[in-house]
């Protein structure tokens, strides 16, 4: 199941887009505020955006360019719905930092289709990175460089290392790893390890890509995690 943001100002093609992602249980979130996308994609987190180009008062690939310049949705699969799908206008659209072009008209059967193979892309691209984490002695390698980190980080690691691209909230990080009751422990403590995680983790500790934070509902770590 993934989030999928929907924006577009056309209610016309809305019942394709939802039966196609219903298909396969994915959430859609719908929104028209163009002009706010920053704030809108970074709330929503989605995994995928489907971008219809009909966007009334917005040039849609200027929307398409913005959105690939932003840091937290390198990552993240861009389809565009066009009305029409001459081959420059698929140039216009793959150079603006789509990564595919339909027509309004496609049906939602091979709509679905096209959203499974965005998403498999993006998964491949998500797990990069290589982990290998040993119980017995408490390390960490990354691409198998030793990563000097503390008992209490390689905890941490471990307990989001146990299902990589799962979100795990705060409140469950400090119950797993701290050991503190439900509804105690400072969130903060969570937040600091994880800061200092991504110093020794991260290329970009400010635009991490291995240990994720999505607003709302957790970290999660993007990487091929190996355990001895």
């Amino acid at each position: 199941m993934a989030t999928i943001l929907f924006i577009h100002k056309d209610s016309s093609i809305r019942e394709i887009v939802k039966y196609a992602t219903e298909q396969d249980s994915h959430t859609l979130v719908h929104t028209d505020a163009v002009e706010r996308l920053t704030r809108v994609t970074y709330k929503d987190s989605p995994d995928l955006i489907i971008l219809d180009s009909s966007v009334v008062h917005h040039d849609s690939l200027n929307a398409c360019r913005q959105l690939r310049r932003l840091p937290f949705l390198e990552t993240t699969p861009i389809l565009v719905l066009t009305e029409g799908k001459s081959g420059q206008e698929i140039a216009q659209v793959l150079d603006a930092g789509g990564d595919d072009c339909v027509q309004h008209t496609i049906v939602d059967r091979e709509l679905a289709a096209r959203i499974r193979a965005l998403l498999r892309r993006k998964s491949r691209m998500a797990y990069q990175a290589q982990l290998t984490l040993n119980k017995r002695h408490k390390t960490v390698h990354l691409y198998e460089q030793p990563i000097d980190v503390t008992p209490t980080e390689y905890d941490l690691l471990d307990a989001l290392c146990h299902q990589p691209g799962q979100n795990i909230s705060a409140a469950e990080l400090l119950d797993t790893v701290w050991h503190y009751p439900t509804g105690k422990g400072d969130p903060a403590l969570v937040r600091n390890h994880i800061r200092n995680l991504r110093r020794k983790l991260e290329k970009d500790p400010n635009h991490p890509h291995i240990l994720v934070c999505f607003q709302g509902r957790g970290y999660s770590i993007s990487a091929e995690v190996h355990k001895s």
